[in-house]
């Protein structure tokens, strides 16, 4: 019985050394860069019915669109966690907040469905890293 208490003492201790200053910072910012995930495919949904009374375009040309993102983002879950081993989570992190911030920018200014997917889709794969 006395080595399970130390071995429940073990586990406490990791835990408790687990959650630093550290690493709530980074929970914190990761869990902001999925809150603006979040709130640019709202925001994506929002006018979704606006481009397409602007453009002139089919509901499916748009449904393409955001189904091609979100592939790339999918893509991106993949590739970016790899090279987070390789070259640091720290300048990863910051070269895909860096990567969503100003891509995301540029989708305001498509000026068709073609600008629209070629501005979208690089902006959706750093997004997929903060998954």
């Amino acid at each position: 019985m006395a080595s399970l208490s130390q071995a429940e003492t073990a586990s406490s201790q990791v835990v408790a050394d687990r959650w630093t200053a550290y690493s709530i910072t980074v929970w914190a910012i990761c869990m902001l860069g999925f809150a603006f995930d979040i709130y640019e495919g709202t925001i994506m949904q929002l006018a979704t019915p606006l481009l397409i009374k602007e453009w002139g375009i089919a509901p499916a040309t748009i449904g393409n669109i955001t189904t091609v993102s979100r592939w790339v983002g999918l893509i991106g879950v993949f590739i970016f966690p790899t090279l987070a081993d390789l070259y640091g989570r720290r300048s990863i992190l910051v070269l895909t907040i860096l990567g969503y911030s100003l891509l995301t920018g540029l989708t305001g200014f498509a000026q068709g469905p073609l600008q629209l997917l070629i501005e979208l889709d690089p902006e959706r794969a750093p997004a997929g890293a903060a998954f």
